[in-house]
């Protein structure tokens, strides 16, 4: 199992960000682990991880005050670096004075002209855009992408890769069972690879999704990365007397229902990277499939978890 401060530090960084984070927090664990040690033991840790003695011992502090604050409660994602209230205000009245599928450039000129006439200055268009993504549980995803359904199943691939159990690192890609009414994430999947149309039927049966709906969907529809397989799903969930929209895969874009609740980023993992084959010597982190579970699993839960801007 892996450390929750580990974890933790994770959620918060940029996938780029994790190789160095997971070598030196292993490092950190190894010297917590002597028993008394010495001035020696400091400098060749240190220089496994390329810092000087100085910075090694703040490195510690920061590992025992990390130990001691486990317990509190963590950040919240998404919301970008604090703004004044006065702009927070601005954002919250422009996003009520806009539909639910407002763009943000409408957004952008509402709350410029709100903070001119209070004089204040007005937030970056990040920030406004950062605020859109909270009010996620307030989108209604069918409306958006302009079909009648209960659920939207959607994948897109993540920025980083999955060790397999071959020790092979294929890309990461995310699963998500989506409520179209509310923009909440009923269940979701990590996958070393494009998911399979198996893996969509054990989601959808899940009895975590179908508690957190309140009811098994009537109507489905899925993405263009699930499109190979809907064929399979229509004559699968048939059975259970539940529709897929077949016509959706064609005109819904992939990861485009998962963009509509996070944004651009699921915590500051980016959605749908380059593809591999234009960029072949892109550097991309690899990690064990259960860091991943653990690292997208608490992201997920604080953006479900997060207060509505109503």
């Amino acid at each position: 199992m892996y450390d929750r401060v580990l974890i933790e530090s994770l959620t918060v960084a940029s996938s780029k960000a994790w190789p160095k984070i997971i070598e030196r927090y292993q490092f950190v664990t190894d010297y917590l682990e002597i028993n008394m040690p010495t001035t020696a033991d400091v400098d060749r840790f240190a220089q496994h991880v390329g810092l000087s003695r100085r910075m090694f011992y703040r490195l510690i502090e920061d590992r025992k005050r990390q130990l001691i604050e486990r317990s509190s409660a963590s950040p919240v994602i998404g919301r970008g670096r604090p703004i004044d209230k006065e702009q927070e205000l601005a954002i919250s009245d422009a996003l009520a004075n806009h539909p639910a599928d407002a763009l943000l450039r409408d957004i952008c000129i509402e709350v410029l002209r709100i903070c001119e006439e209070r004089g204040i200055k007005s937030p970056s268009a990040y920030a406004i855009a950062s605020r859109m993504r909270i009010r996620g549980k307030l989108v209604e995803i069918d409306a958006r992408l302009h079909y009648q359904f209960d659920w939207v199943l959607d994948a897109a691939q993540l920025d980083f890769d999955i060790i397999g159990s071959d020790r092979v690192a294929r890309p990461a890609y995310l699963l998500a069972v989506i409520d179209a009414r509310r923009g909440v994430t009923l269940a979701h999947q990590v996958h070393g690879d494009k998911p399979r149309a198996l893996d969509i039927i054990n989601l959808i049966s899940s009895k975590f999704a179908q508690s957190r709906s309140g009811s098994c969907p009537k109507r489905v529809a899925v993405t263009r990365t699930l499109w190979a397989e809907v064929e399979l799903l229509v004559s699968i969930l048939c059975h259970h007397s539940i529709e897929v929209a077949e016509c959706a895969p064609r005109t819904i874009r992939s990861g485009e229902a998962l963009m509509l609740v996070f944004g651009g980023k699921i915590g500051n993992i980016s959605l749908q990277p380059r593809p591999r084959r234009r960029f072949p010597d892109m550097e991309r982190p690899a990690i064990e499939m259960a860091l991943a579970e653990a690292i997208v699993g608490i992201i997920v839960q604080r953006q479900n978890e997060e207060p509505s801007s109503e």
